[in-house]
């Protein structure tokens, strides 16, 4: 089994006290209001929506290609929802010299588009309930420490 891309752990945790249906609608909200053109054209679909867990994929150009899945979880416990967010499938790609020999590190497919969506659903979570705790475990950009 190949070793984990560095960033697949990359996850998103959140109390608050919005409602699964208000959580489920600015998932959905972020979700529409993602795309990357720059380093691929891709974006995000929901896929499956059941109470409480929500899917999405990020899509390649046109959509046909499935770069990466993600899921959202959520639990309410005592007026508060708990929810993550977690990578479950993903695709790598590595740059090679003739085809053949690996000359760079491996890239994890989509992680732009993921990262954007978190952004985006992280920000209309701090405008809907602004004592939300949000904790980011990883980079939301390509550059090296800067969190959420």
């Amino acid at each position: 089994m190949a070793k984990p891309h560095k960033h697949a752990g990359l996850r998103l945790l959140v109390t608050t006290s919005l409602a699964d249906a208000d959580i489920a609608r600015l998932a959905k909200q972020a979700a529409a209001g993602v795309t990357v053109k720059v380093p691929q054209w891709s974006s995000v679909r929901l896929e499956k929506a059941e109470p409480g867990f929500l899917v999405f994929s990020v899509r390649g150009p046109g959509g046909l290609a499935e770069l990466m899945e993600f899921a959202l979880e959520a639990v309410t416990d005592s007026g508060a929802t708990k929810m993550r967010s977690t990578i479950t499938r993903y695709k790598q790609s590595q740059s090679t010299f003739a085809g053949v020999i690996p000359t760079g590190p491996k890239k994890l497919s989509g992680l732009a588009t993921y990262r954007k969506w978190i952004q985006n659903f992280t920000a209309a979570l701090r405008e809907a309930d602004p004592s939300a705790a949000i904790d980011v475990n990883g980079p939301l950009t390509a550059s090296v420490g800067e969190y959420l």
